[in-house]
């Protein structure tokens, strides 16, 4: 493999100087970084050079027993940072230069279009169109979580199934030779369980999509010690989270427990969510990243929160226009609760309506009207 890519750059240099000579000019050689651009120029995908395509990719995984192996029932873990990054130092490198972070890089190049991606829902990611070269892999660690042992033995297929991230997240050396599809560069992770009893045994967390602008989140317990609420919390690409809700926990209980929060306002694109699990006395745990995809979703100017909600409902404004109205209707459009504009900063209250859906039903100054699901939660 080493081979095929000294070839290639010696390919590069030999049409450099080919170049020198056939024009008569004086110029000096060229850097490897410009012999890098042409390199892909000449082997890029609209070149009459070019050649197969190949592939890097596989999944990140949550190693639930943290042996380093995707065990049957292991589920991805979707919104971890994969980056791609290739070799930017001298030919045929030896082990040290290999080492050396100043040879690496990511930026996006004409051969290189994508180099940093986001594992999906499943935690798969994939990296295409890729000419033969030297690669690594890096990934990154969500908040709470451990890089699991890496190339843990297995009796056959050992690449298919065991981690290749190492301890600072990056995988060992590719070289990719023409048209080749390795689909076995994949990283486990786990999160570390803290010393004494959790205040949280979470047993299932899922996000529903509804329609173009309505991400559901729904979420179970089995068993809480001293538990004062759930964050939610909200991001467009895993790395910058805000704080969307605080749904209260239910302190100490034993059995099962469901929660739920309606998110009305999803970003378009990828919405990726989380919970903050936090304890009375301020510990707290993060769950896994959920991801769901809202391809057609509208900019909402108003969000109403917290949904669901027991007691009031607050309203954030930002369509740059008054508030002249709100109502509260039942599903068969029955208004059942009205607002005065005034009194909208102090919250809505709902306590004396039915647990159940209900449309919020806002009205602007200029004209429109902006309509939600909420839920009343008893």
């Amino acid at each position: 493999m080493k081979k095929s890519f000294t070839k290639i750059i010696h390919n590069a240099q030999f049409f450099a100087v080919s170049f020198v000579s056939a024009t008569k000019m004086c110029i000096k050689p060229l850097s490897f970084s410009a012999l890098l651009l042409l390199l892909s120029l000449l082997t890029g995908p609209n070149s009459a050079w070019a050649q197969n395509p190949g592939t890097i990719g596989d999944r990140v995984w949550n190693d639930t027993n943290e042996n380093g192996l995707q065990d049957p029932g292991e589920a991805g873990i979707a919104g971890v940072q994969v980056d791609l990054e290739f070799y930017i130092g001298p030919p045929s490198p030896t082990p040290s230069q290999l080492a050396d972070p100043a040879n690496w890089s990511t930026p996006s190049t004409p051969m290189l279009p994508t180099t940093v991606k986001f594992t999906d829902s499943n935690g798969n990611y994939s990296f295409g169109g890729l000419s033969p070269y030297i690669f690594r892999i890096r990934f990154y660690l969500p908040i709470g979580y451990t890089f699991s042992p890496v190339d843990a033995p297995r009796p056959s297929f050992q690449d298919f199934f065991d981690s290749d991230a190492g301890a600072s997240g990056y995988s060992h050396v590719i070289y990719l030779n023409d048209g080749e599809v390795n689909n076995t560069i994949d990283a486990g992770m786990f999160i570390k369980e803290p010393e004494g009893p959790l205040p949280v045994k979470l047993t299932r967390f899922e996000i529903t999509k509804e329609g173009d602008n309505l991400a559901i989140l729904t979420w179970e317990t089995t068993e809480e010690l001293n538990s004062s609420y759930f964050e939610v919390q909200k991001s467009a690409d895993a790395k910058s989270w805000v704080d969307v809700a605080n749904v209260h926990a239910k302190g100490n209980h034993t059995g099962l427990a469901n929660y739920q929060y309606v998110d009305n306002g999803p970003y378009a694109g990828t919405n990726y969510y989380r919970l903050r699990m936090v304890d009375i006395d301020g510990t707290f745990a993060y769950s896994s990243i959920k991801a769901v995809a809202f391809e057609k979703a509208k900019k909402v100017h108003i969000v109403s929160y917290p949904n669901p909600a027991s007691d009031q409902i607050f309203i954030k404004n930002s369509s740059g226009f008054n508030i002249i109205g709100a109502q509260i209707l039942d599903l068969s459009g029955r208004v059942v609760l009205v607002e005065k504009p005034s009194t909208l900063a102090a919250g809505i209250e709902v306590k004396s309506l039915p647990e159940g859906l209900y449309i919020l039903s806002i009205s602007l100054e200029n004209g429109n009207t902006e309509r939600q699901k909420v839920y009343i939660k008893r």
